[in-house]
């Protein structure tokens, strides 16, 4: 049967209908396999080590999703702007709801003459290796001492941009030295081509309870690396130097914070029933203690 939309039944040269009836292929291979391992070397030094596959399964549905809203074939997409700003010399609107788009033909004839945000039919949700390893050590009964490496790779992370630009420099028309010059105009494309990595070494020193008080200080030196300038959505919205190959761009995140410092305390105030200051009277006791005081500093740089 005819595509809905279609004119006269037929299909523009270089579309295609999807053979499973789907705008994504499946993703068949999303394995997770993840691994942990513990061992005491001694009664206060303990060796640990992990490593797993998680998926993200959900980052930027909504937005995929809403790309095909208003194309072609179900429908053409057109726009009427400042429909309440009359101008001077007009003073009445100019659209009205007998006809508010008075240039639209609906359907397009065909998919080409319109730019919208589309995606790869073989676009894949990102996933991520994830590893760390370290130590915890003892140093007293109620003093703790942590250091690891942690490390991540993510793939097929949602890259944004738009496509069919010219792939060489060159005089003349664009169009001839782009991969599909029978579009008119760019448009935007996504596609899960993105990739990324981060490395820290995280260390912490833990005060357990004693005197009342408890002190936790944890250091981050870190650097994450990923493809463009780090967009909303992967890079979209933002400028890469050539949308056919990110290696190029591959710096610094716009995320990556390379220290943070956090210090927390939480101080058990001496007063109460059986405490250092007290009353002898149960329900001054009761109100006066269990009192504590605690805080956070978060310093990044």
């Amino acid at each position: 049967p005819a595509p809905p939309g279609a004119p006269a039944g037929w299909l523009p040269p270089n579309v295609e209908i999807s053979a499973t009836g789907k705008i994504f292929e499946d993703t068949k291979l999303n394995f997770q396999p993840r691994l942990g391992v513990a061992y005491r070397v001694t009664n206060r030094l303990v060796l640990r080590s992990a490593a797993g596959v998680f998926f993200d399964n959900f980052s930027g549905v909504t937005q995929l999703a809403r790309n095909f809203s208003g194309t072609w074939p179900s429908l053409g997409f057109q726009s009427a702007n400042l429909t309440n700003y009359p101008s001077a010399s007009q003073l009445v609107p100019s659209v009205s709801a007998k006809n508010p788009l008075p240039s639209a033909v609906l359907p397009l004839a065909d998919p080409f003459a319109q730019t919208a945000y589309f995606g790869d039919p073989n676009w894949q949700n990102a996933y991520s290796i994830q590893w760390n390893g370290g130590f915890q050590y003892q140093v007293t009964p109620s003093f703790l001492w942590s250091m690891n490496y942690v490390g991540s790779g993510s793939h097929r992370t949602t890259v944004g941009g738009r496509y069919n630009v010219a792939v060489t420099p060159g005089p003349g028309n664009f169009k001839d030295r782009s991969p599909f010059p029978y579009m008119p105009v760019p448009t935007s494309w996504d596609r899960s081509w993105g990739n990324a990595n981060y490395h820290a070494l995280q260390t912490s020193f833990d005060r357990r309870f004693a005197g009342g008080l408890a002190l936790t200080a944890s250091y981050t030196w870190s650097k994450s690396i990923d493809s463009g300038s780090s967009g909303f959505f992967g890079v979209e919205g933002n400028s890469i130097q050539n949308p056919y190959s990110t290696r190029p761009d591959r710096s610094v995140s716009s995320y990556d914070v390379p220290h943070n410092l956090v210090l927390s305390w939480v101080y058990d105030l001496p007063m109460g029933k059986g405490k250092s200051v007290h009353t002898g009277n149960s329900v001054a006791d009761y109100i006066l203690g269990n009192w504590q005081i605690n805080g956070i500093a978060n310093m990044l740089y």
